[in-house]
């Protein structure tokens, strides 16, 4: 009999099976390690939080595309910034102001960035405030600015979270506010070594640092670009104009007054505001100045209807204080001052004298004025003052019982360089009108009169940047 030999079969699969089993359990394994390596590595939600921000909306032109960059850098800076929505929710429920302490600890944010852009011609600046969310003190504020709004987000997109950032992380997160009735809830940032004072702003670079070229640029920045200051320090136009005169009577009863009639002269003149705070600061007192306005006549003479010339001089001098009011791309302006304005007729080469009272109004001016950028450079003013008399020269002995009273108004359209030269051209009217209340045996008879001077000029302007 032919033994036969038993084997054990082996069972398929076994293998394949061991080494799955091996490669899950690896791969279960690293996965746990991974996660406790990276949940040592996260920020607790505490930490979280203690980077948290509210950006509130921004003003001005082009506010919402610079809100944008500043909030993209802050969060490429590792901050959590809340969204317009979770914030106003809040402000409702609480009925509080989005930028309260109320709602940044109801949120847990621990500082509140603010911002607002103008616009000077093509340059645009923003102007961003830091505040600590819990006291509201002020911890950084920095100017950022370019030429075009495209310019202006590329630096804020490169230099915000460098010169800010340090600033921020020096706020104090405030407690929650309390809900529907619930006890306070504790913020979730440990706030007992917190003083109770509120913190000293700080500027970018902390309060330690004591170097003195930093410090002066940090003081630079603050007040703005030094290359194109928003609030110009000084404004000079100096040009050229012609102008017309026509003085007339009405009811000269006995007709032996005669009127005046200028077609064409030529003044040189020049106009400047000056506004001295505005070289150190960009606050309310760099829009406190003066105003001088300068014009004379050249080359004039009078001629008679029978030949007889005379020479004759004008001259008209303004000068007062000026309030700037900016609204960019509006500029607005109040005035208050004085001036003097004189036509005059000398004696003849044979030593007569015209038939013609000479006058020199002495006036007090309130005066107003508006300027609007249009774009590309681009701008119109307007302006009006009221001449109050105070005085009228020769005209007030031919009748001394006159009164009368003046205004001016003017109309410009202008262009502007990047380094603030520029050209402009306008119009501009002076008016006097007056009552002579004759009384019998007065020398001269006149119900009234009007004296009135109409120009076009070209100035050369420069503006201060």
């Amino acid at each position: 009999m032919t033994g036969t030999k038993t084997t054990t079969p082996r069972t398929k699969g076994r293998r394949p099976m061991r080494n799955a089993l091996t490669h899950v359990s690896t791969t279960i394994g690293l996965a746990a390690a991974l996660a406790a390596l990276v949940g040592s590595l996260s920020p607790s939600t505490s930490e979280a939080q203690d980077r948290r921000a509210i950006v509130l909306d921004f003003s001005g032109p082009g506010a919402d595309a610079a809100r944008t960059e500043v909030v993209r850098s802050l969060e490429g800076g590792g901050w959590d910034v809340a969204s317009p929505s979770e914030v106003q929710r809040a402000a409702t429920r609480l009925g509080a102001d989005p930028a309260s302490p109320e709602v940044a600890g109801e949120i847990g944010a621990r500082a509140i960035v603010e911002g607002r852009v103008t616009r000077r011609g093509r340059r645009f600046q923003l102007r961003v405030t830091v505040s600590d969310a819990s006291s509201g003190a002020q911890l950084a504020e920095e100017t950022f600015s370019g030429r075009g709004a495209g310019r202006l987000r590329a630096q804020v997109r490169s230099q915000l979270f460098d010169r800010i950032g340090f600033s921020m992380s020096q706020g104090n997160a405030p407690g929650r506010a309390a809900s529907g009735g619930s006890s306070s809830r504790a913020s979730s940032r440990d706030m007992s070594d917190i003083e109770d004072e509120a913190p000293p702003a700080l500027s970018r670079r902390g309060a330690d640092d004591d170097d003195d070229g930093e410090d002066a640029e940090e003081s630079s920045s603050s007040r703005g670009d030094a290359s194109g200051p928003q609030l110009s320090p000084l404004w000079v136009a100096i040009g050229a104009s012609g102008f017309s005169r026509d003085y007339s009577y009405n009811d000269d009863i006995f007709l032996t007054l005669r009127p005046y009639q200028l077609p064409i002269g030529w003044t040189l003149r020049a106009q400047a505001r000056w506004y001295p705070a505005a070289h150190f600061t960009q606050d309310f007192l760099a829009n406190l100045g003066v105003e001088l306005y300068l014009g004379g006549a050249i080359g004039i003479q009078s001629r008679q209807r029978d030949g007889t010339t005379y020479p004759t001089d004008s001259i008209d001098i303004r000068g007062g204080a000026d309030l700037r009011i900016p609204l960019a791309p509006l500029e607005l302006g109040i005035g208050v001052g004085g001036g003097i304005h004189t036509f005059a007729l000398g004696a003849s080469s044979g030593g007569n004298t015209a038939a013609l009272p000479n006058v020199e109004y002495q006036f007090l001016r309130p005066a107003v004025r508006a300027r609007l950028d249009v774009g590309a450079g681009i701008y119109t003013e307007a302006s009006f003052g009221w001449r109050v008399l105070t005085g009228t020269g020769a005209l007030g002995t031919w009748f001394p019982r006159n009164s009368g009273t003046g205004m001016d108004l003017g109309a410009h359209l202008g262009w502007e360089s990047d380094i603030g030269v520029g050209v402009r051209a306008g119009f501009e009217m002076a008016r006097y009108w007056f009552s002579m209340n004759p009384e019998p045996g007065d020398t001269y008879i006149a119900g009234g009169a009007a004296d009135q001077y109409l120009s076009g000029s070209v100035d050369l302007v420069w503006r201060m940047r």
